[in-house]
C-alpha cells in the first residue's frame, strides 16, 4: 500500500514539476490534488527537496534506457545510429516544458542530477561519432569531443529558447551534413 501511495505521489509531483517547473511546485498543491495529508507525503519523503530529487531521478531512469538502446541498435550502421541517438536526445528535451530545463540548469541543489545524465549523453554521442569517423562518414579532421559537445549544447539551448521540435530535427540533419565526408553526405541524401 505504501509503495502505491509513494508512486502516486511521485507521478503527480513529476507531472507538476515537468509542466510548471521546480519553483512552482508546492507540496500543498499536491496534497490538495491527491487528497492526502502533508503528513503522509512527509512520511514518505523527508522534505520537498527530497521529493523533487526523487522526481528528477525518475526522469533519468528512462533516459538511461534510451541511451543504452541507442548504443546497442544499428551497430553496423553508425550514421543511422547517430541520427536515432540525436533524435532520442531531442525527444527527451521536449517531454518536459522548457521551464523545467531552465530551472534545473540553474539549480544548485539539483544541477548534479542534470550534469550526470548530460555526461552520459555526451559519452554515448562521442562513441557513435567516433564510429562514424572510423567508417569514413565524418571528416577525419573533425574534433569529435568538441563537435559532440557543441551539437548537444546547441540542441539544449534551442530547447531552452522554446525552438520548435521540427527546427531541432532540421538543425541536426544539417549539422551532420556539415561534418560528413562525401560518403556520409551520400548516405544522408539516400536515407534521410
Amino acid at each position: 500500500m505504501t509503495s502505491q501511495i509513494r508512486e502516486k505521489i511521485l507521478k503527480a509531483a513529476l507531472q507538476s514539476i515537468t509542466r510548471n517547473g521546480i519553483r512552482a511546485f508546492r507540496v500543498e498543491d499536491l496534497t490538495h490534488h491527491l487528497k492526502i495529508s502533508k503528513k503522509t507525503i512527509y512520511q514518505l519523503f523527508p522534505s520537498r527537496i527530497d521529493l523533487v530529487k526523487k522526481c528528477i531521478e525518475k526522469i533519468n531512469e528512462p533516459v538511461r534506457n534510451k541511451i543504452s538502446l541507442c548504443l546497442n541498435a544499428h551497430k553496423d550502421n553508425p550514421m543511422l545510429q547517430i541520427l536515432n541517438y540525436t533524435k532520442s536526445f531531442v525527444d527527451g528535451l521536449y517531454e518536459p516544458e522548457e521551464i523545467f530545463w531552465q530551472e534545473l540548469q540553474k539549480s544548485n541543489e539539483f544541477r548534479y542530477l542534470f550534469e550526470t545524465v548530460r555526461q552520459e549523453w555526451l559519452t554515448g554521442g562521442e562513441k557513435i561519432l567516433n564510429a562514424c569517423k572510423n567508417k569514413g562518414y565524418i571528416c577525419s579532421d573533425t574534433n569529435i569531443q568538441y563537435t559532440n559537445r557543441r551539437l548537444q549544447t546547441s540542441l539544449f539551448e534551442a530547447r531552452l529558447n522554446n525552438e520548435p521540435y521540427s527546427g531541432q530535427v532540421l538543425f541536426y540533419n544539417i549539422f551532420f551534413r556539415g561534418i560528413a565526408t562525401e560518403t556520409g553526405r551520400l548516405w544522408l541524401e539516400n536515407n534521410v
